[in-house]
């Protein structure tokens, strides 16, 4: 028995099918569209910040050295860098590295004094190493200045700076802000 109420007319269920494979068809093309490139600029960003990894381990070798210099020495931090060679860093470990031609990043260390807090730092990495990051699609751009720290009580952090502000739902946003490596 046939059913008359559908008799030479198309299913809401044909219809609404091929609707909902339109719209994930349009859906696809759109996300092709749009992320390849956004894709494409945070590869560069992870590529250009990928540049910076040999200044952080540079800068762990050299915090690890003070460490190790301090446990076979009373807790003592040694005088100037160049305390930690031969011995605890080899002497070509202490000198700055070049990422771009003629900007030479080093670790800039003063001794703290027995009364200093731990607050105090001990190591900061000069000059920052800069970031630009521009997303497109209508996001303003903007760089940040990475600085490689380490307190007198151990803990190792980057700064983070903001350069130039970029408009976020809050309104301009322009800091520094402590991440943990």
């Amino acid at each position: 028995m046939a059913n008359r109420r559908l008799a030479g007319k198309t299913s809401c269920w044909l219809v609404g099918g091929l609707g909902c494979l339109g719209v994930a068809i349009l859906g696809v093309v759109l996300a092709a569209v749009f992320l390849k490139p956004l894709a494409e600029k945070m590869g560069k960003i992870g590529e250009e910040a990928e540049k910076f990894q040999p200044v952080h381990t540079y800068f762990v070798s050299v915090t690890d050295a003070i460490s190790s210099y301090r446990s076979e020495h009373n807790g003592e931090f040694p005088k100037q860098l160049a305390d930690l060679a031969p011995k605890y860093l080899k002497p070509e470990e202490l000198k700055p590295i070049e990422i771009e031609p003629g900007k030479p990043i080093k670790m800039v260390y003063v001794q703290p004094k027995p009364t200093d807090p731990d607050e105090t730092v001990v190591i900061r990495s000069e000059p920052g190493m800069s970031l630009d990051i521009n997303i497109g699609f209508g996001v303003e751009g903007f760089s940040q200045t990475h600085i490689l720290i380490f307190k007198k009580d151990g803990r190792r952090y980057t700064r983070v700076v903001q350069d130039q502000p970029f408009e976020q739902s809050r309104g301009k946003v322009k800091g520094a802000v402590d991440v943990k490596p």
